[in-house]
């Protein structure tokens, strides 16, 4: 009766926890959309607000401390304000000033073990702030919402097929270590949710879709890169998600990981494949 009870009470968890997923997919998806069909600043707002919760949530596993967050910020806001004045900010500079800002913060701040934080400071917004430029520029692409809404569509399929498949049928383990709800099945699955993505895509704004199958089977294997990735940095930190401010999905960090990977794969390809 125990195993009974904890089996029933196991997949009710697993049900909950599935509509949470897919209830707050519906609030955010149609957000995403309306907002990347709009593009411009309403886009470049809505990727800062998006990258600087995943900021806060990828330094709050860290445990850095409040001072810490300001060169990091700091950081990670010339990556993108760069992005509306290209001109004056080239990503050399950039960097440049990220360095400075680094080194100054371990001056100032002194004390042992400060370097290593300070590597974290400089690695986090390049992570994040580089990473999420392309999908901006993707926008600003000809036809760049076609190439956005397949880059998202595509990414999301791979992603759901991944995670259905292995919650569902998943059975053995392949990367236990670095990501344990990771599964063969699942993996071995998820690049047909890329390439039917990217195939209804190319089929909803009437474009072939055979030059997209290679890309959406690329798209599967770049998300999963990005996923074990971000999967390394929680384990490191001891976190199963990177916070809990989406029901069901965990932090804004866990959904953007497979999509910092896949959009400058996207970018890319567009420019010397689907252009």
């Amino acid at each position: 009766m125990l195993i009974l009870k904890n089996g029933k009470e196991g997949s009710e968890k697993l049900m909950d926890n599935l509509l949470l997923r897919v209830l707050s997919a519906c609030v955010l998806l149609p957000i995403v959309f309306f907002v990347g069909y709009l593009g411009g600043w309403a886009l470049w707002a809505l990727i800062l607000l998006f990258g600087a919760i995943a900021l806060w949530e990828l330094c709050r596993l860290f445990n850095l401390e409040t001072s810490a967050l300001i060169p990091a910020y700091l950081s990670f806001l010339l990556f993108l304000f760069s992005l509306r004045f290209p001109g004056y900010l080239p990503l050399e500079l950039i960097w440049a000033i990220s360095f400075l800002l680094d080194a100054l913060y371990v001056i100032l701040m002194g004390g042992s073990g400060r370097s290593l934080k300070a590597a974290f400071i400089f690695f986090a917004p390049s992570y994040l702030g580089f990473l999420l430029r392309f999908i901006y520029l993707l926008r600003e692409e000809p036809e760049g919402f076609y190439f956005l809404t397949l880059f998202l569509l595509s990414t999301f399929a791979s992603d759901s097929v991944a995670f259905f498949v292995g919650k569902f049928w998943g059975k053995r383990k392949i990367f236990p270590k670095i990501s344990p709800g990771k599964t063969l099945e699942g993996t071995l699955a998820s690049p047909l949710g890329g390439i039917l993505g990217a195939v209804v895509t190319a089929l909803i704004f009437g474009h072939s879709p055979w030059g997209v199958i290679p890309l959406g089977l690329l798209i599967s294997v770049f998300a999963l890169w990005g996923d074990l990735f971000e999967s390394i940095l929680k384990r490191e930190a001891r976190q199963k998600d990177s916070s809990n401010l989406i029901p069901g999905h965990g932090g804004f960090l866990d959904r953007l990981d497979s999509l910092l990977f896949t959009a400058p794969l996207v970018y890319f390809y567009s420019m010397l494949f689907l252009i």
